[in-house]
């Protein structure tokens, strides 16, 4: 399978098949914003008398420039619609009403340099609609109270790009997911699964949910998606059904690269759910919290890295320290267990159990290597409070599994 566009796998990676993700998209998705932004000085600008309608009349006629050090109130959703531009020009938005503050209806968009402001838990900030691609979201900061931050995974789009936007909630607030991909309904409603996705360079940090969520089972799989450079934490959940730095589900080809994870409250990176074609490279995770009162299933789930039911993975050369049980976990069930994953040049310090614990059926050669591969070094696992390794299938495979003490596992 020959996937087009925006990513290349780092030097030393090997090559998959979706080694590169739609590079031309970046050239051609700036050329694309071809309406001029008009000045919002006609614009209430004091925070108190309601703008929407003059922000939304220079909106529909192609775009709307925000006056620095302006805070702009509106009382309903904005819609950037095709090739329209909503530039923040380092201005305020805020937004008490329980909608979604803005909604990029329309090829070619672009939201850039906004801080979002909300005060309704049950809102969303900026919200990617139906059939819109070619979209830009860039240095936005959003904060306050909302439910979901930037959220998209709508029927039919593609070549979208996130990258070097702020989420945090304000002071006694709370933001649950930071960007989300949800397109799950895709299947009862027979549309068309989201691809070339490119989430770089944000700072997602102090959330109640997840930071990055792409929850996309088969049949609506999202493919194409770059989760790289980010600054991500999530500690605040009080359940087992989120609380996780990145999580996906069902996804088909992607990079996880270069991302700064700390504070995660189960995992630091979550892959489940026939996801496939994954590279996990150079990412940073520091401290998975784990339980406080709260039990998920299974003992071994506050993770750096949790796998369950994928294939095709690589995890190469990340730096894992304090969590809550194992680095590395490829967790199974009996619906499905984990195959085709290599775990090379790993560093892995104080895990709460094992260094990496590999699960799986008896007798079931599930393809597992943990050790040196691809010029990547062998895992360097220290300070674990069981073993460095445990995974006593036969049919594990590489230099690391002489490390394995199978008495001691659990």
């Amino acid at each position: 399978m020959q996937m087009d566009g925006l990513m290349k796998l780092a030097r030393k990676a090997p090559v998959f098949s979706f080694c590169t993700l739609f590079t031309t998209f970046v050239v051609a998705l700036f050329s694309t914003h071809v309406a001029a932004a008009g000045a919002a000085s006609d614009c209430a600008g004091d925070g108190k008398q309601d703008a929407t309608a003059c922000l939304q009349a220079h909106l529909d006629r192609g775009g709307v420039q925000l006056l620095p050090g302006k805070t702009y109130l509106t009382t309903k959703s904005l819609s950037v619609g095709a090739h329209a531009e909503l530039d923040g020009n380092n201005a305020t938005i805020t937004t008490p009403s329980p909608v979604r503050a803005i909604i990029i209806a329309g090829d070619g968009a672009s939201v850039h340099d906004l801080t979002l402001v909300g005060s309704d838990p049950t809102a969303d900030g900026i919200f990617i609609a139906k059939g819109a691609s070619n979209v830009a979201v860039r240095n936005n900061q959003v904060t306050g109270n909302f439910r979901q931050a930037i959220l998209l995974g709508a029927s039919g789009q593609h070549d979208l790009i996130i990258e070097g936007n702020k989420v945090f909630p304000g002071k006694g607030q709370r933001i649950a997911f930071g960007v989300i991909a949800n397109p799950s309904r895709l299947a009862r409603d027979g549309g068309t699964p989201p691809r070339n996705i490119a989430i770089r360079n944000n700072v997602l940090t102090d959330l109640t949910g997840d930071a990055i969520e792409i929850n996309s089972p088969p049949p609506v799989s999202v493919s194409n998606l770059q989760i790289e450079g980010n600054t991500l934490s999530a500690p605040l959940h009080q359940t087992s059904t989120a609380g996780f730095c990145i999580g996906m589900a069902g996804v088909v080809g992607a990079r996880i690269v270069g991302n700064k994870i700390a504070n995660c409250k189960w995992q630091g990176i979550h892959i489940e759910h026939n996801s496939t074609n994954i590279l996990i490279q150079d990412n940073s995770i520091d401290k998975t919290i784990g339980p406080s009162g709260i039990q998920m299933n299974g003992r071994r789930n506050s993770a750096g890295i949790l796998l369950l039911n994928s294939s095709n993975i690589k995890i190469y050369r990340n730096r894992i320290i304090d969590t809550y049980n194992s680095g590395i976990e490829l967790a199974w069930n009996p619906k499905g267990t984990n195959s085709n994953i290599t775990i090379a040049g790993n560093v892995i310090n104080r895990a709460g159990d094992y260094g990496i614990h590999v699960g799986g059926p008896a007798g079931r050669d599930m393809g597992v290597i943990v050790g040196a591969a691809d010029g990547f070094g062998a895992n360097q696992i220290t300070g674990s409070k069981l073993s460095p390794f445990a995974g006593c299938n036969s049919s594990i495979r590489g230099s690391d599994v002489r490390l394995a003490n199978c008495a001691q596992q659990k």
